[in-house]
C-alpha cells in the first residue's frame, strides 16, 4: 500500500518548459517524488532543487503562458491590505513596484497556479498584470523587502519544518501501516492520540476501540502533519479544528477517507473515518434486512412522494440505511438530491451538497434551495430542528419523496419527536410513509461461529448488522397520530405490523446464528 503510488500530472505546458530548461528524465523522477504528496508544485521543486536553469526556466514559462518578464529591475511594491505577506512568500508571490496608472503588478514564480492568480484578482478587487520570475529574482525581491514579522517568520519556518517532517519515514510508515491495518481489519476509524506518555495509534472494529500500536510522543507532530498533507490542509494551523477529506490505497483499491484534527494538551489530535462502502453495504440485504423487511421498505421508496425516516442513536448506521436507500433508487429516471453533514459516500449520478455552516448551507437552507431544482427524491442527512422538519414535510406534501434520519430510540418516538418538533399532526399522519428504527449489533465471525480465529482476530465477531424494526404508517398508525397518541400508544397501534419490535429481529437473528443472543438483546434494550 502507498499513499503516493500515483505519479503527480504535471500540466504539458510546465513539463515542456522544464524539459528545455534541462530537466532530465532522473531529475523528473526527483520532482514527481516532491510533489506527490501535494506539499509542492512541480515548477518550485525544480527550481528549488537547482535541477533547472532558474532564468531560463523563467523565460521559457512567460512564452508558454503567454505572459510577460519584467522590463528591467524588480522592485518591492506596496503590499495590499487584503493580501497576507505570508501567504504571498508561501506562493513564491510578490508585489513589485509598477509606473503610475498601471495595473497593480505581481510577480509569480509559478504561473500554473492559477488558483494563487485567481485570488490575487479578488484581493485587489480587479484586474492585474501577472510578470514571470525565475526563483532567483524572487528570492532577491524577498530581500529587499527586509525582515517579515515575527509571527509571519515563525509561522514560515513552522509550515515548511512541519512539511519535511510529514515526509520523514517515520511519520509516513506509521501513516500507511495504520491506514493499510484499518482497512484490512474492516475498521471505521483510526485514532491518532497523543498522551502525556507517548503516542497512540488506534482503531475503531465492529463498535470498539482497539490499540493498534504506541510511539514515542515525538513523532505526533510529524504524524499529524502528514495527515494534513494528505488531505490538503494547513499546515501552519494547529490551535485550531481542521477537516479535510484524503484517499489512498490499499491491495489495489482507493478508499476514501475523512480527517478531522482537534488540538490538545500534548499535541493535535487526528481521527481518519474510511468511508469505502462495499456493494453489500450499499443494499438492504448486505445491511441486515430480512426479505419481508426488505420488500417493505421498497414498497415505500416506490412511492412518489411523502416522508421516509431512519431512526435511531448515534452510530446506528443511519446513515448507512439511507444510502442503501438511494442506491435503490439511482437509475430510475429520478432527479436525486442530498444535502449530508458529512458527505461519506460519492454517488457518480446524485447531486450531494456538503454541510457548510460557515458559508451558510445547513440542512434547511439546501432544502429550501432543493425546492427550486425540480427534485424527485431529496434526501437530508438528519432533522435536527424545527425549520429542517417543517421544509421536509413541505417537500413532502408537494409531490417529492424524501428521506431523512432522526435521533429516536424507536420508531414510535421517532414520530413524537417530529411532532415535538413543531409538524402538525395531520401533516405528521398524511406525509409519512414509513420509519424504520435500528441498532448495530457485532456478527458472530462466519468462518469460526465463536470460538475465534485469525479472521476476526481471536474475538469470534467480525462485522456489524443492523437489528431492524419498522413501522409502516397504515390507517391505525396514522389516525393514533390524529388522535394525538403517545409513543407507547403509537407502538401498541403497530404491534400487529409483523417487523414491529427490534427485539424479535435480535432473537430472529441470534436462531438463524448470525449474532450472539445476549448481546444483540443488550443492544436494542
Amino acid at each position: 500500500m502507498s499513499t503516493t503510488d500515483a505519479e503527480p500530472v504535471i500540466e504539458g505546458r510546465v513539463r515542456r518548459a522544464l524539459a528545455s530548461a534541462g530537466l532530465d528524465a532522473d531529475g523528473l523522477r526527483r520532482v514527481q517524488q516532491v510533489c506527490a504528496t501535494g506539499a509542492e508544485r512541480p515548477v518550485i521543486a525544480a527550481a528549488r532543487l537547482g535541477l533547472v536553469d532558474t532564468l531560463r526556466l523563467a523565460k521559457l514559462l512567460a512564452s508558454e503562458y503567454a505572459l510577460e518578464r519584467p522590463g528591467g529591475d524588480v522592485i518591492p511594491g506596496t503590499i495590499p491590505a487584503d493580501m497576507s505577506p505570508t501567504w504571498l512568500r508561501r506562493k513564491r508571490m510578490a508585489v513589485l513596484q509598477g509606473e503610475c496608472d498601471q495595473l497593480p503588478v505581481i510577480g509569480i514564480v509559478d504561473p500554473s497556479d492559477t488558483d494563487a492568480m485567481r485570488a490575487c484578482r479578488f484581493a485587489v478587487g480587479g484586474a492585474v498584470r501577472f510578470v514571470v520570475l525565475s526563483l532567483d529574482e524572487w528570492k532577491q525581491c524577498q530581500a529587499e523587502t527586509g525582515p517579515a514579522s515575527t509571527v509571519d517568520q515563525r509561522q514560515d519556518r513552522d509550515s515548511e519544518t512541519l512539511a519535511d517532517l510529514s515526509r520523514g519515514a517515520p511519520a509516513v510508515r506509521l501513516v500507511e501501516e495504520a491506514l493499510a491495518a484499518a482497512q484490512r481489519a474492516g475498521a471505521s476509524d483510526i485514532h491518532f492520540r497523543p498522551r502525556e506518555n507517548g503516542f497512540e495509534v488506534l482503531m475503531r472494529v465492529d463498535g470498539e476501540l482497539q490499540l493498534l500500536r504506541t510511539a514515542p510522543l515525538q513523532l505526533a507532530g510529524s504524524v499529524a502533519a502528514r495527515l494534513k498533507v494528505l488531505a490538503g490542509l494547513d499546515l501552519a494551523e494547529r490551535r485550531a479544528p481542521q477537516d479535510g477529506r484524503l484517499s489512498f490505497t490499499i491491495d489495489g483499491s482507493v478508499i476514501d477517507a475523512r480527517l478531522s484534527t482537534v488540538p490538545n494538551v500534548w499535541g493535535e489530535g487526528s481521527v481518519v473515518r474510511l468511508l469505502g462502502r462495499s456493494e453489500a453495504l450499499l443494499s438492504f440485504d448486505g445491511l441486515g434486512f430480512s426479505a419481508r423487511q426488505s420488500e417493505t421498505v421498497t414498497g415505500w421508496l416506490s412511492a412518489r412522494s411523502g416522508l421516509i425516516m431512519v431512526a435511531g442513536p448515534t452510530g446506528a448506521g443511519k446513515t448507512t440505511t439511507l444510502y442503501a436507500a438511494i442506491n435503490a433508487l439511482r437509475g430510475a429516471g429520478r432527479n436525486i438530491l442530498t444535502v449530508e453533514d458529512p458527505v461519506e459516500y460519492l454517488f457518480e449520478d446524485v447531486s450531494q451538497t456538503q454541510v457548510d455552516r460557515a458559508a451558510g448551507v445547513d440542512f434547511s437552507s439546501a432544502l429550501r434551495a432543493f425546492l427550486r431544482h425540480d427534485p424527485d427524491v431529496i434526501m437530508v442527512g438528519e432533522i435536527r430542528d424545527a425549520e429542517t422538519a417543517a421544509l421536509a414535510v413541505r417537500a413532502a406534501l408537494t409531490g417529492h419523496l424524501v428521506l431523512t434520519s432522526i435521533h429516536a430510540e424507536n420508531a414510535p418516538a421517532a414520530i413524537v419527536r417530529l411532532i415535538d418538533l413543531g409538524v402538525e399532526r395531520f401533516l405528521a399522519a398524511s406525509t409519512l410513509r414509513g420509519v424504520v428504527a435500528q441498532r448495530l449489533t457485532r456478527r458472530l465471525c462466519p468462518a469460526c461461529g465463536e470460538k475465534g480465529c485469525e479472521h476476526c482476530g481471536g474475538t469470534g465477531r467480525r462485522g456489524r448488522i443492523g437489528v431492524i424494526a419498522m413501522m409502516s404508517v397504515d390507517d391505525t398508525v396514522r389516525q393514533a397520530i390524529m388522535d394525538g397518541a403517545d409513543a407507547g400508544a403509537l407502538g401498541n397501534a403497530a404491534r400487529s405490523q409483523p417487523d414491529s419490535r427490534m427485539s424479535d429481529d435480535a432473537l430472529a437473528k441470534a436462531d438463524a446464528g448470525l449474532v450472539d443472543r445476549a448481546e444483540a438483546l443488550a443492544s436494542v434494550s
